[in-house]
């Protein structure tokens, strides 16, 4: 009797604590792309169907940045995929006609950066293409990526070479800004490269 209400009481407790997921609202990609320069922070909001995530203020040039979640768009279907995992095209699957087959779900978890600049959308920055980047270059009210390859072009050794009004985000491996001592965060005394593509 008391293993029936031990195991009783483990159901109840493991099913209670799966009973809510806390999750930040999301906004879907066919949402996103019906995002313009120009746009005030309410209609962008407006327009992806929830508020922003997280706020960034920059100091210098009075920009913000709006952080919201995204996920992407996938389809679950009925086949079980058996010739598929063998290498063998599943002539339902390779019609045209049924590259849309099955019910929509979404998944993977992204993150679209917004700017604005007096009040308005100036550009956007997704996660897409994250891992080739290591740093955000925020130059003449653009926000730009700093990647990992090409930094022959130009090289900046010391944050405290950049010029007025530009400002080096690190991005963390989630895509989120990661404090650090330069650039956008103050003042830095490690030295870094760091390439700079066009402004």
């Amino acid at each position: 009797m008391i293993k029936k209400i031990a195991l009783f009481s483990v159901t109840v407790l493991l099913l209670a604590s799966c009973a809510k997921r806390i999750a930040p609202p999301y906004t879907t990609v066919e949402k996103l792309v019906k995002v313009a320069p120009g746009m005030t922070a309410s209609d962008v909001s407006g327009t992806l169907g929830i508020p922003p995530y997280e706020i960034y203020h920059m100091a210098g040039d009075g920009s913000t940045v709006l952080l919201y979640n995204y996920k992407l768009k996938n389809r679950k279907n009925t086949g079980c995929g058996v010739l598929e995992k063998w290498g063998i095209a599943d002539p339902f699957y390779s019609k045209e006609e049924n590259l849309a087959v099955g019910s929509s779900y979404y998944e993977k978890e992204q993150k679209v950066y917004v700017l604005f600049n007096n009040g308005k959308v100036s550009s956007l920055v997704t996660d897409a293409g994250r891992e080739d980047s290591e740093d955000l270059l925020v130059q003449n009210n653009t926000i730009q990526f700093i990647a990992k390859t090409g930094r022959h072009s130009f090289n900046y050794y010391n944050y405290e070479k950049l010029e007025l009004g530009q400002s080096i985000i690190k991005l963390d491996h989630k895509g989120n800004f990661a404090k650090k001592s330069g650039g956008f965060f103050g003042g830095s005394k490690t030295k870094k490269g760091c390439n700079v593509f066009g402004g």
